[in-house]
């Protein structure tokens, strides 16, 4: 019979590391993210799968045991995946570098190949649209025929949504298993108050771990189970992070296709499709056209509107930022923030009425309570993003 691997993952939208708001008042991030840490460490997972983590920072100290693949931004926080040390596998430059909110890599269990990735979909019943497509081409960059593959993560799927993803070509690792409903939501909050007792309550599986070609063999959910402290005579209940995790063992068989012509048919298979979604080089984007599937994009728009420099200071640190309303030959405008560097890089440059190309912004969701841009999406722009005058002064044309 043909060999099989064992691989045990865990998948967690770990909030951030901020303590709910029902835990004590001195109860502070740097303990929430060493309790996190400890409950990370014990489930001795070979594949870890985070999200809304920091920015190049390892919080949890798992360099220690595992090897991290790569860092992409979502739309709230970090995607990070990490794999044991021990495995070795490859990075999937073909998804990691297209701007999703995802990270991949070709595990090799001996000489059974797997890949897997770490995923933050966009949130809202809105983004249903945008979650498939991404999805769709992050199975077509990763797919091998025969070849195991695991895609774990905060998919931010509603109910409605399963059976659209499922014909992709993928199984669900909890409906695979036939576990009870108790091991079920990964959202709760009609017991988890991690965002304070007024939460809207309700409960969905936001979080998923999908399978193609590999069997379930255990599955539980992690930071399911509430803390207890006392503090000031008064007794706490709460919870680690708004989501709980996934924790899955995973059972890996060997596909008819292994070893270098596995390499060799999904470097050509996974080649034809980048030339698929990713946008030609000096090509303009319309701002109609924006979506998350293609989240790379180089604009050429006119500045409707500029704002001044407004500052702030919270909790998470102090900052500043303007904002522009851009508007392109299509007729549809869109807003750009620019915060902290790229104030200082960039506000002076832009005037009210000139045209400019924009590239390296992030897309994000527009929230439509405070903008009233008819674009579905906003952009965020940094001081790694590139802006200059347009050498055509004139009306901007898609190309």
């Amino acid at each position: 019979s043909e060999p099989t691997r064992q691989l045990k993952v865990l998948t967690w939208n770990i909030a951030g590391f901020k303590p709910s708001k029902l835990a004590p008042y001195s109860y502070t991030q740097a303990a929430n993210t060493r309790a996190i840490s400890a409950l990370i460490a014990s489930c001795d997972a070979d594949v870890i799968c985070l999200q809304e983590c920091h920015e190049k920072r390892d919080d949890m100290h798992l360099s220690r045991t595992h090897t991290l693949v790569g860092i992409n931004a979502s739309h709230t926080g970090f995607v990070q995946l990490w794999i044991r040390s021990s495995i070795a596998f490859t990075t999937l430059q073909q998804v990691n570098a297209v701007g999703w909110p995802s990270v991949a890599a070709t595990l090799r269990l001996g000489d059974v190949p797997v890949t897997v990735s770490s995923s933050h979909l966009p949130p809202f019943r809105r983004g249903a649209i945008d979650r498939l497509q991404i999805f769709r081409s992050m199975f077509d960059l990763m797919h091998v025929p025969n070849q195991g593959m695991i895609l774990a993560g905060d998919m931010n799927m509603r109910r409605d949504e399963d059976e659209s993803f499922e014909q992709v070509g993928v199984v669900d690792a909890w409906k695979e298993a036939k576990f009870p409903n108790l091991e079920k939501w990964t959202w709760d909050s009609y017991r988890n108050k991690f965002h304070g007792n007024d939460m809207f309550e309700f409960t969905t599986r936001f979080d998923r771990v999908f399978l193609r070609n590999c069997q379930v063999s255990d599955f539980c959910l992690i930071g399911n189970k509430p803390e207890k402290a006392t503090e000031g005579g008064k007794s706490y209940s709460y919870y680690l992070s708004d989501h709980f995790g996934i924790l899955c063992t995973i059972q890996v068989p060997r596909g008819a296709q292994g070893g270098a012509a596995a390499s060799a048919a999904a470097a050509v298979s996974r080649e034809r499709k980048k030339r698929r979604v990713t946008p030609s080089p000096g090509a303009y984007t319309l701002i109609s056209d924006l979506n998350m599937v293609e989240p790379r994009f180089t604009l050429r728009a006119r500045v409707t509107e500029k704002s001044d420099i407004r500052t702030w200071s919270n909790d998470k640190g102090e900052g500043k930022l303007f904002s522009v309303v851009l508007v392109d030959t299509g007729g549809v405008d869109i807003r750009a923030t620019f915060f902290n560097e790229a104030v200082d890089k960039f506000y002076k440059l832009l005037e009210v009425d000139k045209v400019y190309v924009f590239s390296g912004g992030r897309l994000k969701e527009a929230k439509h309570k405070w903008n009233t841009c008819k674009s579905t999406y906003e952009i965020t722009i940094g001081a790694k993003a590139e802006v200059r005058l347009s050498e055509d002064a004139g009306e901007p044309k898609s190309e």
